[in-house]
């Protein structure tokens, strides 16, 4: 972050004074500097919604997940044994919130990716860019911005060695790939030293990184199964975050495609339901009304169950005057212990308090490494930089 002395435009009055600004790095000097404008056809208001087109398009949203009732039993069973440890590995709430039934509003999803920018990985409105950051996924997901990579060596081999076979076994039974049903039936309630970290292998294959073939136990994942139960954290919250993007821009691209008129088809792996909830927190006018929740519970509960609205033409009140005077640019200020009733400075170095680091990992531009090291997305905070004010 920089502070240098602008004009600055007031929100409330719309008038400009100059005075003291504070700018997340990288920041534009002067209306020549090097800002990138994102294409024109991110925000093109003559665009209306999906309502009455019959698209070419074909989408399956392998990611996003129901809870079933035997899932719920075994998360209740190995909260009581392992809620400490999920606190300390970071994925207590990313657990808990795995057994949310989230409704999904199609009207919405395809309607928000017409304004998405593959460019930017923003949302850009007539009134300003928005997007789903670091905050959002940690907050609404529960995933932890902090902890080792998935890149190094982790785990313990030879549960690691034991996972894998237990894997094989079932690939070789007959069924010919690795299915979460035989997998839970094979390791619920049976009180193995390897339950914890198959609890986990489950949890991750369904409802974190899932796998181009339908309800299997993503291999890939067995390392960090065996991570976790340690009370090691892993930095997950990038790694969700850049499915995120990459599934948006395929959706941005399915949707050009298919107005050209272009058979499509799109399987979109990642849990785009925080997509949707990131849409309800911030626009009060497209949002079901939430449901209470006790101190302690995820955010993600105050979604469950609730039913979705009948909104109409998203677009035009997503590109309103309303939604413009509305937006909550930080739904999370009351709720979060992140947040300072007043302004602080910190100096940013090594040994940093674990909040802080991971404030400040919310605000920095950085290139987000999918789960497989098979792409990369760019993370740009400074774009939306009232999301954190």
């Amino acid at each position: 972050m920089e502070e240098r002395e602008e004009f600055l435009i007031s929100l409330a009055t719309g008038q400009s004074s100059l005075r003291i600004g504070h700018f997340l790095r990288p920041s534009v000097t002067s209306p020549d500097g090097p800002a990138f404008a994102p294409p024109a056809e991110s925000v093109n208001p003559t665009v209306t919604s999906l309502a009455g087109e019959n698209l070419p398009l074909k989408v399956a949203f392998a990611g996003w997940k129901s809870p079933t009732g035997y899932w719920k039993n075994w998360v209740d069973r190995m909260f009581s044994l392992h809620n400490e440890t999920w606190k300390q590995a970071g994925i207590h709430n990313a657990i808990l919130s795995s057994t949310c039934k989230l409704h999904r509003q199609d009207d919405i999803i395809f309607g928000f990716a017409k304004r998405w920018c593959p460019v930017t990985n923003t949302f850009v409105f007539p009134w300003g860019e928005a997007t789903v950051t670091l905050e959002d996924i940690m907050i609404l997901g529960g995933y932890s911005v902090l902890g080792d990579s998935t890149l190094g060596p982790l785990g313990d081999r030879d549960v690691e060695k034991s996972l894998l076979d237990a894997r094989m076994d079932i690939v070789r039974s007959g069924l010919k790939k690795a299915s979460q049903k035989a997998w839970m039936e094979k390791y619920m309630n049976n009180g193995d030293e390897t339950e914890h970290a198959a609890f986990l292998a489950y949890w991750l294959s369904r409802f974190v990184f899932a796998s181009s073939v339908d309800n299997v136990i993503y291999k890939n994942v067995l390392p960090v199964a065996v991570h976790l139960p340690r009370g090691n954290r892993i930095s997950l919250a990038p790694l969700v975050l850049a499915s995120i993007y990459k599934n948006l821009n395929s959706l941005k691209e399915g949707l050009g495609a298919a107005r050209r008129s272009e058979i499509y088809q799109i399987k979109l792996m990642a849990p785009l339901e925080l997509v949707q909830i990131w849409v309800w927190e911030r626009f009060p006018n497209l949002q079901p009304t939430p449901r209470s929740i006790n101190p302690g519970e995820p955010r993600l509960f105050r979604w469950h169950q609730v039913k979705k609205n009948v909104i109409g033409d998203v677009l035009s009140i997503v590109d309103s005057d309303e939604s413009k005077n509305q937006f909550c640019w930080r739904p999370y200020v009351q709720s979060h212990e992140f947040y300072k009733e007043r302004e602080i400075w910190v100096l940013v170095k090594d040994g940093l308090d674990a909040d802080l680091e991971t404030f400040v990992r919310w605000l920095r531009v950085s290139e987000l490494v999918s789960f497989d090291s098979d792409y990369t997305e760019q993370y740009l905070p400074h774009r939306v930089a009232m999301q954190f004010e």
